[in-house]
């Protein structure tokens, strides 16, 4: 495959800029305490339990979480009251500030991205965090510097590899998709459905090594081998 010079970067989040999952039911059932405090421990925890089963439902049916969905566990948790399903998806939002860290590297490889001319995407499957959220968290990282655009799958309703995910990136960046490059550290949501769209394609490998073939352009083991190759292709 001949690459096309490069003008926009579209880069996975969490297992590719910053750290995926730990966030343990305890730290989710404290956020839900704070923001409820008439609700008892003991009954935040079981909330908690209920949204955990309700979003891994839906992350293994490759359905995007809502708070239609949140709703239902509510209105079955408690009937007779209306907590509200956005007061709690901000409360699970403030439970993950702070559990996970951004990879080293990670502002780096937007500044060199930036300095190579490149517009940058950041595009998160996530279960609570809004387009808004998305931009608070990666801030409180210190990664929004070099950041143009977030492409959060909440707003959407749909996940990835759903190519509508990656058409909204590319209209957000202004580029067409062989003008492209992915960047990501699933075979199945990042790599794929870019290869499909006509997008270069780098497999990152920091948080999960690579234990299968991936039809990638090239892969990377670290941030910096991100950028270097960015460098090489522009």
């Amino acid at each position: 495959m001949r690459l096309v010079k490069p003008k926009a970067l579209l880069v996975d989040a969490g297992g590719t800029i910053y750290t995926e999952g730990g966030h343990p039911l305890e730290g989710r059932a404290s956020a839900l305490k704070k923001a409820f405090p008439d609700l008892s421990a003991a009954d935040c925890l079981r909330l908690a339990q209920l949204l955990q089963t309700s979003t891994m439902a839906a992350l293994r049916g490759g359905v995007q979480h809502s708070d239609a969905m949140t709703q239902q566990v509510l209105s079955a948790f408690s009937p007779d009251r209306d907590l509200g399903a956005a007061a709690v998806r901000a409360a699970m939002v403030e439970s993950m500030y702070g559990a996970t860290q951004a990879f080293h590297g990670a502002a780096d490889l937007l500044h060199k991205a930036k300095n190579l001319g490149l517009i940058t995407v950041l595009v998160t499957d996530t279960t609570w965090h809004s387009e808004a959220d998305t931009w608070t968290r990666v801030a409180k990282m210190g990664l929004t510097t070099d950041l143009d655009h977030v492409i959060s799958t909440f707003e959407l309703g749909t996940r990835k590899p759903d190519l509508r995910v990656f058409h909204a990136a590319l209209d957000k960046a202004g580029t067409a998709a062989s003008e492209s490059v992915m960047a990501g550290d699933s075979e199945t949501a990042d790599v794929l459905p870019a290869a499909t769209l006509g997008m270069a394609t780098i497999r990152v490998t920091v948080q999960y090594p690579l234990e299968e073939n991936t039809i990638a352009n090239a892969t990377a083991a670290t941030l910096a081998e991100v950028a270097e190759i960015l460098r090489r292709w522009c």
